[in-house]
């Protein structure tokens, strides 16, 4: 039961919505189409802006310098080089680039490219700051969950917009190219001038080996003689000779030991200076990106705004706004009977075939009403004889009807509603006058009167005798 009175309620407050819209249907109209030609209007008078876009794949691995590739590369032991590359090794941080390509490093750089200065103010004529050049028109931004930067600028020149993003580019760029270069260039001196030292002390090594090897057999040739001719002779210095002879025989061994570390060294220093030297012919062009969306230039059809389809959602949306208000105020400074005054004890009648004085009767009859106070409250039209044939049917089904019309006062009518069990308001819409049907409605309220609303929204025929018939036929 519940269930069916709630689904009345919600059937009888869109019906009441439904009317109160379609009876201001051309004040909605002329509000959409007002709007909908002024956002034409904006359409056409706003200038155009394009948007110049690209995307970057920012290597994200533990290291973006391409000299770190090298197995023989050289550790800085510290310096004004080694502080920068530690910066951009750290940079594993999407959000760290993008705090790179906006850092005056990158921005100044793309500023004097595109030749941007101040054009007035004490200012004039100098290069525009990084902070200032930092507008809402350009933007950098990290799509979510992965490693791709995209970028864009958007101004009323296409061939500008795209000037700022390809330098913008090639300048972030850079700065990896560069430290990459200089890096490379770094490691090679230094494995070179290694390679020198290690070559001079070959050479070294080299005569110290040939020099000790000549005095080793001088001294080997004599005692050799000494040995063969006096044997048996001399024993003791025999073997003492012997000894000296191990003995240059481990120094010998000694050097050539060395000799051969120092040429192993030489040799590995030659490996290392040959691949510094193709990392540095590589670095020259390295860089952590790939650019995965070239920018362009856009034709002049190809503006990003205004945008027409935008407009019109706007323009729809405002002209709904104003025209909920309008529809508001309207309904609440009218003075006559709109179809906000209805409640859910009304029944209205939006052409003459609806008019069936058996829904009445049947209403009265369910109330078990035997004394009914009819109130109409509109002289137009023939409201008034209307009623008085509505009157006369009801009495004719043995129920007492009083009936007061509009030119009655207010009083007039409260006397009435207070002899009577039920009372039926008959309105008309935009006729009746709203104040003296709210105070009648409210009375009947506090007096407990039940009652029914009917409102007519047309004027019924004038019943003269010749068309009685007709009009009895309308009301059956």
């Amino acid at each position: 039961m519940s269930n069916n009175f709630e689904n009345e309620e919600i059937t009888i407050s869109f019906n009441k919505l439904w009317h109160i819209i379609w009876s201001r249907k051309f004040v909605i109209i002329i509000c959409f189409i007002t709007f909908l030609v002024l956002a034409v209007i904006k359409f056409n008078i706003t200038p155009k802006k394009y948007i110049s876009e690209t995307r970057l794949l920012i290597n994200n691995a533990s290291s973006t310098n391409l000299s770190d590739i090298n197995p023989f590369v050289v550790s800085d032991g510290g310096g004004s080089m080694s502080g920068v590359q530690s910066f951009f090794r750290s940079s594993s941080n999407i959000d760290a680039e993008i705090e790179i390509m906006k850092s005056p490093l990158v921005m100044d750089k793309v500023i004097k490219d595109n030749n941007l200065k101040y054009t007035s103010g004490l200012k004039a004529g100098r290069y525009l700051e990084t902070r200032v050049f930092l507008n809402p028109n350009l933007r950098i931004s990290n799509i979510r969950g992965t490693n791709i930067v995209s970028i864009s600028y958007k101004s009323h020149d296409p061939k500008f917009s795209y000037s700022i993003v390809n330098t913008l580019i090639n300048n972030y760029k850079g700065i990896y190219e560069d430290i990459n270069s200089k890096k490379a260039s770094k490691d090679k001196e230094f494995i070179q001038n290694s390679y020198l030292k290690a070559k001079k002390a070959v050479d070294e090594k080299i005569a110290q080996l040939k020099q000790f090897k000549s005095s080793s057999l001088n001294n080997s040739g004599t005692t050799s003689g000494g040995i063969n001719g006096l044997l048996s002779l001399y024993d003791k210095r025999i073997s003492k000779d012997s000894i000296n002879l191990s003995k240059a025989n481990l120094d010998n061994r000694k050097l050539e030991v060395e000799l051969e570390q120092e040429i192993e060294k030489l040799k590995m220093l030659k490996s290392k200076y040959e691949w510094i030297s193709l990392v540095e012919n590589m670095s020259k062009n390295a860089t952590n990106v790939v650019i995965l969306k070239q920018p362009e230039i856009l034709e002049k059809t190809e503006f990003s705004e205004p945008n027409l389809k935008h407009n019109i959602i706007v323009a729809l949306l405002i002209s709904f706004s104003v025209s909920s208000l309008l529809l508001l105020l309207l309904e609440k400074i009218n003075p006559k009977f709109t179809y906000s005054a209805l409640d859910d004890k009304s029944i209205v009648f939006d052409n003459r075939s609806d008019i069936d004085i058996s829904d009445i009767k049947a209403n009265m009859l369910l109330k078990n009403a035997k004394q009914i106070s009819l109130i109409s409250l509109s002289k137009e039209g023939n409201t008034q004889e209307f009623a008085n044939l509505l009157s006369q049917s009801l009495r004719s089904s043995d129920m007492r009807v009083s009936l007061s019309k509009e030119n009655n006062s207010i009083d007039e009518h409260i006397q009435n509603v207070v002899s009577s069990e039920y009372v039926v308001f008959l309105t008309q819409l935009n006729h009746t006058d709203k104040k003296v049907y709210y105070k009648l409605r409210e009375f009947c309220k506090k007096a407990n009167k039940d009652y029914l609303t009917y409102l007519t929204t047309f004027n019924l025929p004038v019943m003269r005798s010749n068309n009685i018939s007709e009009t009895k036929s309308i009301i059956r």
